[in-house]
């Protein structure tokens, strides 16, 4: 499998209800040998096609952003947090340290006139994935 150079792909990236990533056939994706510009499982999948085959694979949540981790999921009581974290609203992102101590960014889920909730985890943990598309060429 390590004599290719590159394989071109089109392809889209998505959710059940999200398209995430896509790269038409105007515009597809060059993956070269030795640059890891994707995940390896995804990569041994795609070198077994040929320039003109479709493909359809389905990325269970472990193999893509993860499961969700409740210990990143916080709740904070407004009374509790300095006036920076009070005046966040839902969807801001701010940084900050998670459970293990390491800086993380936290995107702000709930927040009211009580209480605010940030999630530490990627916005597609816990997320199947679907990749598809049509290899272009592989050299």
């Amino acid at each position: 499998m390590n004599s290719w150079q590159s394989i071109t792909i089109e392809f889209q990236l998505s959710t059940e209800d999200e398209l995430i990533d896509a790269a038409p056939s105007e515009s597809p994706f060059v993956i070269k040998n030795g640059q890891h510009s994707m995940p390896d499982f995804l990569l041994d999948r795609l070198l077994v096609l040929n320039a003109g085959q479709v493909f359809y694979f389905e990325i269970d949540p472990e193999l893509g952003f993860g499961k969700i981790n409740k210990d990143l999921v916080i709740e904070m009581s407004k009374e509790k947090v300095p006036d920076s974290i009070r005046s966040l609203t839902k969807g801001d992102i701010v940084e900050m340290k998670d459970p293990d101590k390491k800086l993380r960014k936290f995107r702000v889920i709930k927040s009211d006139e009580n209480q605010i909730v940030l999630d530490g985890n990627n916005p597609l943990a816990g997320q199947k994935l679907y990749f598809e598309g049509r290899v272009v060429e592989k050299i």
